[in-house]
């Protein structure tokens, strides 16, 4: 993915793109799509591990997420969330708990999260780190009601090191 570096105040500082690909007509790339099949199951729709090859100690995270979501059912109950670790850590950390929309209906809905987060807790404190986004549908894949989502290539994370 993509990559910038911006050193300052004896912090390292540089950007993940969490997607990328071919050129489109209308400027959008988005990540595969995924889709639940068992209700109230968590289901893992992405997942990178940002590496540069440097190590450090985490100062902040900058973050600005956008997935998209949609369920095969118009009355589906979706819910998702962001989580982050310290690459190989056994706990994920929930960077926002999960958000739920009722009944999102079969078209794509966008939602994105942004801000900051201090990575001073156990399992994200050091880089390099995973992300994930999380995903659940209160109806299965058999009764037509799996959640479908994928990321949008203006999803970032800036990572500051010390």
């Amino acid at each position: 993915m993509p990559l910038v570096s911006i050193p300052y105040f004896g912090l390292r500082e540089f950007v993940h793109y969490l997607v990328g690909g071919d050129l489109t007509e209308d400027g959008i790339q988005w990540s595969s799509e995924v889709s639940t099949v068992d209700a109230d199951t968590d289901t893992e729709a992405f997942k990178l591990t940002l590496d540069n090859t440097q190590i450090g100690t985490i100062h902040r995270l900058t973050l600005g997420l956008t997935c998209a979501l949609k369920a095969a059912s118009a009355t589906a109950d979706v819910k998702y969330k962001w989580q982050a670790r310290n690459k190989g850590a056994s706990a994920w950390v929930d960077l926002l708990g999960f958000q739920t929309t009722a009944g999102i209906g079969t078209s794509y809905v966008e939602y994105t999260v942004s801000g900051y987060f201090i990575a001073t807790v156990t399992n994200l404190d050091t880089y390099p780190i995973e992300i994930r986004l999380v995903v659940q549908s209160n109806e299965s894949a058999g009764d037509g009601g799996a959640c479908t989502a994928k990321v949008k290539n203006g999803s970032f994370v800036s990572v500051e090191l010390e």
